[in-house]
């Protein structure tokens, strides 16, 4: 299919980053995973020849609004636990996320005027930050619960991306219930590792394995709960910002169905 010409990095193949507002499908933007560096280069790895391995200049992880393909991700992670030994490289990456690196859709999280309708916000535009994974928020059984499970196919490490999810996604709802928010329950789609006391530390002391997707359990209450952070005029602003970019990525799809039928 043939894509529309976009401004990528100079140092970086254009297969593995871009700097354009639009996320590709099965792409993901940077701001997630800006600590990646960082990260290895604290476990003692070469950072830079595991980037230039994969092709991936270290400068994509500068700024939040390039772009990297889950394969291309999911390939490096595995690389990154090899390089360094440490089976929890994707909880490490995630520890230090917080809302502004979903971008506007983090900005417009922020200044919601509760938690749930915060997180209503993340599901309906987290395709705009993310077109590799999906995200759920459902309540049941007196508990709700924030899903996420990745689409992208034939992704290695996943593991570790569900890690990143999941450290992301506490996080999240701990800058929108206050700091001492603690989830009921964080569930990982992966066999219990060897070493589960980094992740109790991150996610909490209840953890369960083996599950469908990552899900963030939370009381039913918290999503009536106000956000310190409501702020009725930036969440206008951010929400114009939001349904511009939403509006820039309908285009590219259509753009692309029309490439492809010519």
């Amino acid at each position: 299919m043939r894509k529309p010409n976009r401004p990528r990095l100079a140092d970086a193949s254009p297969r593995h980053a871009a700097t354009h507002d639009v996320v590709e499908d099965g792409w993901v933007r940077c701001g997630i995973v800006r600590a990646w560096p960082v990260v290895l280069d604290g476990l003692g790895a070469d950072a830079d020849a595991l980037f230039a391995e994969a092709g991936i200049s270290r400068a994509t992880f500068d700024d939040e609004e390039n772009t990297i393909s889950y394969s291309d991700g999911g390939r490096l992670l595995r690389r990154s636990v090899e390089a360094t030994g440490t089976r929890h490289v994707g909880l490490l990456i995630g520890q230090p996320v917080t809302l502004s690196a979903l971008g506007a859709v983090g900005f417009l999280m922020r200044a919601s005027p509760t938690v749930g309708h915060a997180l209503g916000v993340l599901a309906e535009h987290f395709h705009v930050h993310d077109r590799g994974g999906q995200i759920a928020v459902e309540t049941h059984d007196g508990v709700a619960v924030l899903g996420y499970r990745i689409k992208a196919p034939n992704v290695e490490a996943s593991d570790q991306i569900y890690l990143v999810a999941a450290a992301s996604a506490c996080n999240f709802l701990r800058e929108l219930c206050g700091p001492e928010w603690r989830p009921l329950e964080v569930q990982l789609p992966f066999r219990r590792p060897a070493h589960v006391a980094p992740l109790r530390r991150v996610l909490g002391s209840r953890l369960a394995f083996d599950a469908e997707r990552m899900n963030v359990v939370l009381r039913v209450a918290d999503l009536t709960k106000p956000t310190a952070t409501a702020d009725p005029v930036l969440y206008r602003m951010m929400a114009e910002r939001v349904a511009a970019l939403e509006a820039r990525l309908d285009r590219d799809i259509v753009g692309q169905v029309r490439d492809l039928m010519q």
